[in-house]
């Protein structure tokens, strides 16, 4: 069996409480024989630091660390998916965190 895990957050290092629960999750899965391997996949607004994914992918079995999909998690540090998000809200009567996601 091949899991597809999503994540709300990259968790390495587990410093809070969310990364300590996604770890814990993902241990739980790879240790079971029925799975071959787990891909984690989550959205991010900014890139890795060089060794986050290695030592995320070492640190559990079976872990295969997609890249992070983009999304402008802080809509104003990208001001070029402000439009997108008002003409949304504006002509669509779309709620702006529902536009962001969109």
């Amino acid at each position: 069996m091949r899991v597809f895990f999503s994540a709300p957050d990259f968790a390495w290092p587990p410093v809070r409480g969310g990364h300590v629960r996604v770890l814990s999750q993902l241990r739980v899965l790879s240790s079971l024989p029925e799975v071959e391997y787990v891909r984690l996949v989550w959205v991010r607004e900014d890139g890795l630091a060089s060794g986050e994914r290695e030592g995320l992918e070492r640190a559990i079995a079976k872990l295969d660390v997609a890249e992070p999909v983009f999304h402008p998690i802080h809509l104003w540090k990208h001001p070029s998916y402000v439009p997108r998000v008002a003409w949304l809200r504006l002509a669509h009567g779309i709620p702006y965190v529902s536009g962001k996601w969109e």
